[in-house]
């Protein structure tokens, strides 16, 4: 009779969800967009970074602007580059090692061909003009007096952030190798990368993709990697010397870089080495040290007031012998960075210590300082320099190597009792020569210990007596 009218029937979409087709009508359908969505949102996490790597263009033009610099027997090498008007760059430790007396015309210099291969024939020079040797802060910058046209693409400019970095460099004097990374941690003087390497990549640029440059590789970003790499061969994470200090050194007057190197390199201790603690500590101290010396140095060969001499002495006896160091009412800026650089040189080595384990009393230190011409804002700087490392429970370099030694001592004489008792016993078991005898412990000792000990136990309680 009556009959229902249906409804027509409206088809309903399909959404095809990673690989299935879903009615919208579904009551899963919000679920799975949402497991959709986080899995687009976590391969894009996980794919940005090589995406953003691809980024960064490999030109001949680029490989070209990075050189090999070598010895004449090849027993030495290391990396450079060339920036945009010609001036190649590397590190100072690299220009110490391969041009002891300019215009150094032995130096080998080589230009990049291929990416993983090795470098391209000598360029024939009539040697180099060192424009800025800056030992303190790691990095030199020279001209090449050579007819071939070596202005690289690399560029100066302006510090800009940018997550994704490259290093290039020639490893082991060997193959040209590229490194994509980004920078995990950072100071006012260097910048620790993901980027790798081996011996002979110091000197290598670190660059954005549009070739500005972030650094130069100076050296491995922590002790454990250059260790690796030395006794295993294995790559390490690049420190790279950050390159606002090239393009801040080229900018300032030569009779301002010895000030802005001491500037520097107290901006370096208070953000890179006062604020870590441990082995970290340890090791950055030495690093720092390494930097006062090769400024103290220069500083030594130029002419200083009577009071910057006088401090540059400070950094080998204990903290509290600086009050007794006559300073002038208005000291210069220069004699000011000295002495603070000075005093945590003292520190570093020495630790907060007036004499073996007596610790500075600080109030006193600084009731002394006070009574000297130093201006209220210098002491109080001082001051607080000593309290920090107090704070922070360093020892110094000296007093923590002499820590370590007692603390694994005993553990190193326990070790070689047992190796040299387990090589006893096996001289005393094998039969025959005593060449024979010797040989038998050697190796044992040598290969695979404690192992080779096992495995001899063993052979020896199986075997049949004669």
């Amino acid at each position: 009779m009556f009959r229902a009218r249906l409804a027509p029937i409206t088809p309903r979409p399909i959404i095809p969800i990673w690989g299935f087709c879903i009615s919208s009508s579904s009551d899963k359908l919000k679920m799975l967009m949402k497991i959709n969505t986080y899995l687009l949102v976590i391969s894009i996490i996980f794919t940005w970074p090589q995406i953003a790597a691809a980024e960064l263009p490999v030109s001949e033009e680029l490989l070209n602007s990075v050189f090999m610099l070598s010895s004449v027997d090849s027993n030495t090498c290391a990396t450079a580059f060339t920036i945009e008007d010609g001036t190649l760059v590397t590190n100072s430790h690299v220009l110490d090692a391969l041009c002891k007396a300019p215009p150094c015309r032995s130096l080998v210099l080589r230009r990049g061909v291929a990416l993983g291969g090795m470098a391209g024939p000598e360029i024939a020079h009539n040697g180099i003009k060192i424009i800025a040797d800056i030992r303190s802060l790691d990095f030199a910058l020279v001209k090449i007096d050579t007819d071939e046209d070596i202005n690289g693409v690399f560029r100066l400019t302006e510090p800009k952030r940018s997550d994704q970095i490259a290093s290039l460099g020639f490893e082991k004097c060997k193959k040209l190798t590229l490194s994509r990374g980004k920078v995990l941690s950072s100071d006012s003087l260097y910048l620790y990368t993901s980027t790798r390497g081996k011996h002979g990549v110091s000197g290598s640029p670190v660059f954005r993709s549009d070739y500005s440059l972030a650094g130069v590789v100076d050296e491995a970003s922590s002790i454990n990697g250059a260790l690796l790499s030395t006794f295993f061969g294995k790559r390490f994470y690049n420190r790279a010397v950050r390159a606002e200090q090239i393009l801040n050194i080229t900018k300032t007057p030569l009779a301002e870089r010895l000030l802005y190197q001491a500037e520097t390199l107290w901006d370096y201790y208070q953000s890179g080495v006062s604020s870590t603690t441990g082995s970290a500590r340890f090791f950055k101290s030495m690093g720092f040290m390494d930097s006062y010396r090769a400024l103290r140095e220069e500083l030594l060969t130029t002419k200083l007031t009577s009071d910057a001499l006088a401090l540059l002495n400070v950094s080998s006896t204990a903290p509290d012998f600086l009050p007794r160091i006559h300073i002038s009412a208005q000291p210069n800026r220069l004699t000011s960075a000295v002495e603070r650089i000075s005093l945590a040189a003292s520190l570093e080595y020495n630790g907060p210590y007036k004499h073996l384990y007596r610790k500075i009393d600080l109030n006193k230190f600084k009731a002394e300082l006070l009574k000297t011409p130093r201006s209220e804002q210098q002491v109080e700087l001082l001051a607080e320099t000593v309290r920090a490392v107090l704070k922070s429970g360093y020892m110094g370099i000296e007093r923590t190597l002499i820590s370590w030694l007692l603390k694994w001592l005993p553990a190193v004489a326990f070790f070689l009792v047992i190796w040299g008792a387990s090589l006893g016993y096996v001289f005393a078991v094998i039969k025959g020569s005593i060449l024979k005898r010797l040989i038998a412990s050697a190796v044992i000792g040598l290969l695979l210990w404690p192992l080779s000990f096992f495995l001899f136990l063993i052979w020896t309680s199986r075997r049949k007596p004669s």
